[in-house]
């Protein structure tokens, strides 16, 4: 660790965390979880696993603190997939089968606060079934939440 010209000196937080799914807090398909960026620096990771070609909407929310709430999405490889930020959704379709990984962190490493993490996949793993004209009640409980539905659709036979 050192000073970009190596001409100041301070205090510093180091954070590491591993892309590849190795130390990560497990998220659910349909789970909203809230936690915080403790300190400057901090990336929190959690961890899925996925199968090749489902698609998944991932959303990283502020709640509270000067946090400016990113999400980033990694591969069982460790290749970035994609990025959510600002309670903007990230849609991936995942290319491989394996653990993959979600480090939520501030925009710049400079910020601390709360924040809800969702996961949702959208090709149909853990959505309520609603059939067509039905009316479902819920609620969303929590920052940056959303709630995952299926069509009860019909399928011509051929």
């Amino acid at each position: 660790m050192h000073d970009y010209g190596y001409t100041a000196s301070g205090s510093y937080g180091l954070n590491l965390s591993f892309v590849t799914g190795r130390c990560g807090t497990a998220i659910a398909c349909g789970q909203t979880l809230s936690n915080a960026v403790n300190a400057v620096g901090q990336a929190v990771p959690y961890t899925f696993s996925g199968t090749a070609g489902e698609a998944v909407v991932f959303t990283a929310r502020t709640s509270s603190g000067s946090l400016d709430a990113y999400a980033d999405l990694y591969g069982p490889t460790g290749n970035n997939l994609g990025r959510a930020w600002g309670g903007n959704s990230g849609s991936v379709s995942l290319p491989a089968t394996g653990t993959y990984t979600i480090l939520v962190h501030d925009y710049g490493y400079t910020a601390s606060g709360s924040y809800g993490l969702n996961l949702s996949f959208v090709t149909g793993r853990c959505g309520t079934a609603i059939a067509c004209g039905q009316t479902l009640s819920n609620a969303v409980n929590a920052v940056g939440q959303a709630v995952p539905y299926l069509s009860a659709g019909r399928r011509e036979r051929r």
